[in-house]
């Protein structure tokens, strides 16, 4: 009798062991509920400079069986912008059975600032020029370098095999959307024609002015090749020949050029001189005033 006793309450744990595991089993995979994703605010504020991971402060997530399953959130996808700096994100969670959790978060870059283009030579290339892109390049806050996405817009046209100016406009696009477009004037030129014609050397050919503010054509010559001398600009704003018994003061270049500074877009400076040969030099700075 005792036995007997015995094997029962064995076979009866026995039993409800295995009940338990099934039942857990069971309920493992039947389960079709996934997690639930809170944050204490549906938009977030962050720098360009923060990691990803900024995106999921303030959330969380908890499943009906997991329990807390904040560790898994991720951010899944990131949205073109809705305007400059501000896009939607797509958050995710998962639970042990694969069910997954969106949620989506308005993300907002405080020191968003749309590519800028850049330049190390002037856009004037001898005819036959296989690259006119050679000497522009792109950076953007989100991105870093994208210079391989700068393209030519397709609604002007440089004929490379005919000597002219033409305007034309440059594009880049960011990962965001953003699209940055540059006119400008690519000169193509006779390299015979304009063999021993003064050449001048800047520091920029490009710049970047916030409206409202103003710059001065003039402080961006740093010397200039004329007549094979090599003019650099002294301290007094002159240009001199290496012995000084040579210059080239401001009032002999000639430069044109309109900047509306307080509004925002792209202007051009022309600066031009020509030499007692009659031979002309001419380069373009690009000011673009955001």
């Amino acid at each position: 009798m005792k036995k007997i006793r015995i094997f029962s309450i064995v076979l009866f744990v026995f039993s409800l062991g295995l009940y338990v595991f099934f039942h857990v089993k069971h309920s493992r995979i039947d389960d079709t509920i996934a997690p639930r994703i809170s944050m204490n605010e549906n938009k977030i504020e962050i720098s360009v400079e923060d990691p990803e991971e900024k995106i999921l402060e303030g959330v969380s997530a908890a499943d009906s069986n997991d329990g807390d399953v904040s560790d898994t959130l991720i951010v899944e996808s990131m949205g073109q912008f809705l305007s400059p700096g501000r896009r939607n994100v797509t958050i995710a969670a998962f639970d042990s059975s694969s069910n997954v959790a969106k949620l989506p978060r308005e993300v907002v870059y405080t020191d968003y600032t749309a590519p800028k283009f850049d330049m190390t030579a002037p856009l004037r290339f001898p005819i036959n020029t296989e690259n006119i892109l050679e000497n522009v390049t792109a950076t953007d806050c989100l991105d870093g370098d994208i210079t391989e996405q700068i393209k030519i817009s397709t609604a002007t046209y440089v004929d490379v095999t005919v000597a002219d100016d033409y305007k034309t406009t440059l594009t880049v696009t960011n990962s965001a959307g953003d699209t940055e477009k540059l006119p400008c004037t690519v000169t193509i030129y006779n390299a015979s024609d304009n063999s021993g014609s003064p050449e001048f050397e800047l520091s920029k050919y490009l710049v970047y002015v916030k409206a409202g503010k103003t710059v001065d054509p003039w402080s961006y010559v740093t010397g200039l090749y004329m007549r094979g001398v090599h003019y650099e600009k002294a301290e007094d704003g002159v240009l001199y020949s290496p012995d000084r018994t040579l210059f080239v003061t401001r009032d002999e270049v000639k430069i044109k050029g309109e900047v509306d500074f307080n509004t925002p877009g792209a202007y051009e400076y022309t600066y031009k001189i020509t030499d007692s040969n009659s031979r002309t030099g001419k380069v373009r700075l690009i000011v673009v005033v955001r």
